[in-house]
């Protein structure tokens, strides 16, 4: 136990900040001694008439600091001989970017030196971050230095990909020789993420990596470690913003963002594309005869059977209670060149329904087999729609015209229809 704390603190123009007496206070701090930098180190060395030598000195200071206490070990003990303040943070948009800001200021005002780096995969984030540092600098007494450590050494990462996570390790240490492998019986540095191991970080110098790089190398396994966690939750953050839930489809969201993004594609690679929108005849009549449950049961079915006859590039979306739509796009052309794409896609459409009408619904009683159908209208770009709007638009009405024409049918937009007539 140590008998008696004391703290050295420097008070600019005399004042005395309350939040560091506060956390003094917290501390334990038995005195408190307003003086700062090298002298200080100096003072609690060899004592003054106020101050009095101390057994040990802790604490971060800026390189004048640093060097003093490495002139005054041997005399004192110390801590440790610390080099420029740094920082490395690894981040998403779940933490407020103000509260990122304040963290990169604490290590960026201590010198022009210091080094504050953020790395995310976000880059809307980082220009977030970006603009909250030039909003946090109004004002901060270290201004000019922090502006200098942060133009000098400071840096906003964005990062991808595990593999580019690894470089950026590298980097740090001056190597090229380090990879992340998930080969179990490598030797190296588990890297574990809620004590399950999700690889090692492995060194090609393997006496520096169990010698005197062993340390450094498990520090870095252990940002390497968060960095995967980051990862794992962005894909589930992801998963969870762009999928439903019940079916394991994609969603509206992902539906129109999607779309969208293709539509330019085709048009830029002359690509045709087709959109599918129906819905399930009678669910209603499903859902309140047979309960939830039997509802829930046919819209996974129904992904799962549309899922099991489309191409691996077309996209089945869940956009409303019963009512999906489905996005039949080759981004590099059809595996056929001798194939008809839209005649291909009306084919599926059309053992989708065969697959409805003869699959076997448990949950419906005595209608479990035979008695549901589907109606749908499929729309094609460019001849049915010019965009995303006017072709989901254009789908939607052909689907409305299948029901009014007595259900489990799927009629094709004029474009479309007169493409798949071509000989």
């Amino acid at each position: 136990e140590v008998p008696e704390i004391i703290m050295v603190s420097p008070t600019p123009d005399g004042h005395v900040n309350n939040i560091v007496l506060a956390a003094a206070a917290v501390a334990g701090v038995d005195r408190v001694f307003t003086v700062g930098g090298a002298q200080a180190i100096a003072a609690l060395t060899y004592g003054t008439e106020t101050i009095p030598p101390v057994d040990k000195i802790v604490g971060p200071g800026n390189a004048y600091v640093a060097t003093a206490k490495r002139q005054v070990f041997g005399k004192v003990g110390i801590d440790m001989i610390a080099g420029p303040s740094e920082i490395l943070i690894l981040a998403d948009a779940s933490i407020p970017a103000d509260w990122i800001v304040t963290d990169m200021f604490a290590q960026a005002e201590h010198d022009e030196d210091a080094q504050a780096i953020l790395i995310s995969t976000d880059g809307n984030y980082l220009d977030a971050v970006e603009k909250s540092v030039q909003k946090l600098l109004k004002g901060r007494p270290r201004r000019e230095i922090i502006e200098a450590s942060l133009k000098k050494r400071g840096a906003l990462i964005q990062v991808n990909t595990i593999d580019e996570a690894v470089k950026l390790i590298n980097a740090r240490l001056g190597r090229a020789d380090i990879i992340f492998s998930s080969d179990e019986n490598a030797t190296g540095i588990l890297v574990e993420v809620g004590g399950q191991s999700v690889g090692k970080l492995v060194c090609a110098d393997q006496v520096w990596a169990l010698g005197i790089g062993r340390e450094t190398l498990a520090g870095q396994g252990n940002w390497l470690a968060k960095w995967v966690k980051l990862e794992i939750q962005q894909c589930e953050l992801r998963k969870a913003a762009f999928t439903d839930s019940l079916t394991g489809a994609w969603n509206r969201r992902y539906f129109s963002r999607y779309l969208d993004a293709a539509i330019s594609q085709s048009r830029i690679a002359r690509q045709p594309l087709t959109v599918m929108v129906f819905d399930i005849d009678g669910f209603k009549h499903y859902n309140d005869t047979y309960g939830h449950g039997a509802g829930d049961e046919i819209l996974i079915q129904t992904v799962k059977l549309l899922t099991s006859v489309i191409r691996p590039s077309d996209r089945v979306c869940r956009v409303g209670g019963d009512e999906f739509a489905v996005i039949f796009y080759e981004p590099n052309g059809p595996r056929d060149a001798k194939s008809k794409p839209l005649e291909s896609i009306y084919q599926i459409a059309r053992r989708f329904q065969e697959q409805i009408c003869t699959h076997r619904f448990p949950k419906l009683g005595a209608e479990a087999l035979g008695t549901l159908t589907v109606s749908g209208g499929l729309a094609s770009y460019p001849w049915d729609g010019h965009d995303a709007e006017s072709l989901l638009e254009q789908a939607d009405q052909l689907a409305m015209e299948s029901k009014r024409n007595g259900k489990n049918a799927m009629t094709l937009g004029p474009g479309a229809q007169s493409m798949c007539n071509k000989k």
